[in-house]
């Protein structure tokens, strides 16, 4: 039952239409796992050393990226070159930091309050869409 047309399931539309979802999903997750393996060798090339603690906290540049951006925590919207925008001003700040030389845990504090404004900035917009 759970691969009926009438479900509003994720996968059965796809499914409907004739797409072969898990091999979609095994393409996706092998391209995922081998961009993650890259971004392994190029950090570990970038500090000529590997630790099993070098992207501790790399998640959050991540998701404050995407936020700045303009992505919906909530889904659905987004674009890539926002995001590439988003990273943009996130890596030009995080060397303006450096360069006039903020703590670091600053520097997570400062990133994670402009998670929080983009969020309610988000919830702002999507309220302010619904009403309109």
């Amino acid at each position: 039952m759970a691969n009926s047309p009438t479900q509003s399931a994720p996968t059965s539309r796809p499914r409907v239409s004739g797409i072969n979802v898990e091999a979609h999903l095994i393409k996706v997750y092998a391209i995922a796992g081998m961009l993650a393996g890259l971004a392994g060798v190029v950090t570990a090339a970038r500090a000529q050393t590997a630790q099993a603690g070098m992207g501790v906290m790399y998640e959050l540049d991540a998701i404050a990226a995407t936020v700045i951006g303009g992505t919906s925590l909530a889904g659905g919207v987004g674009r890539i070159t926002g995001t590439v925008i988003g990273t943009v001003i996130l890596g030009v700040m995080t060397s303006g930091f450096t360069f006039l030389r903020v703590d670091a845990y600053y520097q997570e504090i400062v990133k994670g309050m402009i998670i929080v404004a983009a969020v309610v900035v988000d919830v702002y917009r999507q309220k302010k869409r619904k009403t309109v």
